[in-house]
């Protein structure tokens, strides 16, 4: 009987995959195993994988010190039957078995979203995005300073932007390394790349419409700058999540918008302090939050008030008329 066996990440995506036509099949670190596993938490032989006589499949751990958990339930077993498809955790990873004539879903058909990040992904492609971002920011700088263009202030800061920018792909490529999401840099590269030619490109054209528009457009080239700011970064936050996370279509939408959301609702709070909202203080003071049985000084009424006031006022009189009478005297 062949069985498949796969390790899959966090997300279900296979890392590794193996097929085997016999009836026992060992996992652990060991290097006599079928299947080795670069784990300092699985045992040199952990577990073992064994076809019965009645064709059933059996996973038994092998006395492992960290065990051997069903995915269903997550519950450590010491010899449990194998249904296609079923997931075990062996230390720090997720084995699935397959038999072979697991069912299957019909292939997929190659999107035209994917069809275009694959030809961005070819070198030629990615030379001319280079060029072509090198361009408009070049455009964009000269129309902002015109007389007072410098090339040294402009590649000083097209520097600043592009260490930044590598800094960003590096760190993405990273992340899909650390998440088995597969890919290389030039592919991570590409898709950016090209997010940061529209970006340059849009403020480019709203530069030039803002120029010629007058003093009456501001108001909507300003809304439209913001606009452009909130769907650029929708779209920088969905191609990271394509780039470095396994995750679908609608997962990659729903945490980028919902980003983005918390931005904008960040971005349009009240600029006022909390104490505006919740403590208005009111004259005499009274003691607002501070139950009466904690509050040590009683805050004053008003006509006490009035009385300390007029008190405080009359003995100022009296020590000004002391002042000066004192200054008589001496002269």
């Amino acid at each position: 009987m062949e069985l498949i066996v796969e390790v899959v990440g966090t997300t279900n995506n296979v890392l590794e995959r193996q097929r085997f036509s016999k009836d026992r099949i060992r996992v652990g670190r060991g290097y006599r195993n079928d299947v080795i596993l670069n784990d300092p938490h699985a045992d040199v032989m952990h577990a073992e994988i064994e076809v019965a006589e009645d064709g059933t499949v059996w996973l038994q751990d092998l006395d492992s010190v960290n065990g051997t958990l069903q995915r269903k339930g997550r519950r450590p077993i010491d010899r449990a039957a194998v249904v296609s498809g079923d997931i075990f955790t062996i230390g720090r990873n997720r084995l699935r078995v397959l038999f072979a004539d697991h069912d299957l879903p019909a292939a997929v058909p190659l999107r035209r979203v994917e069809s275009f990040l694959l030809w961005l992904g070819r070198s030629p492609v990615i030379a001319v995005q280079f060029e072509l971002w090198a361009l408009i920011a070049f455009s964009n700088a000269y129309n902002q300073t015109q007389a007072d263009f410098k090339w040294s202030e402009f590649v000083q800061a097209q520097l600043r932007g592009v260490v930044s920018f590598l800094a960003l792909v590096a760190g993405v490529y990273l992340l899909s390394v650390l998440f088995r999401r597969g890919g290389n840099f030039l592919s991570h590269l590409s898709v950016l790349l090209f997010v940061a030619v529209l970006s340059e490109l849009a403020s480019f054209i709203l530069e030039i419409g803002r120029f010629n528009g007058g003093d009456h457009s501001y108001e909507v080239t300003g809304g439209l700058d913001k606009l452009s700011g909130y769907a650029f970064a929708l779209l920088y936050l969905w191609s990271v999540l394509y780039l470095a996370f396994n995750l679908s279509l609608r997962a990659r939408t729903l945490v980028s918008t919902g980003l983005v959301a918390v931005w904008i609702a960040i971005t349009i709070l009240p600029n006022r302090d909390l104490s505006e909202r919740f403590y208005r203080p009111r004259f005499p003071l009274e003691g607002t939050f501070l139950p009466a049985a904690f509050q040590v000084a009683r805050p004053l009424d008003s006509q006490a008030v009035s009385a300390k006031t007029g008190e405080t006022f009359d003995r100022a009189d009296e020590l000004r008329e002391e002042r000066l009478a004192e200054r008589t005297d001496s002269d």
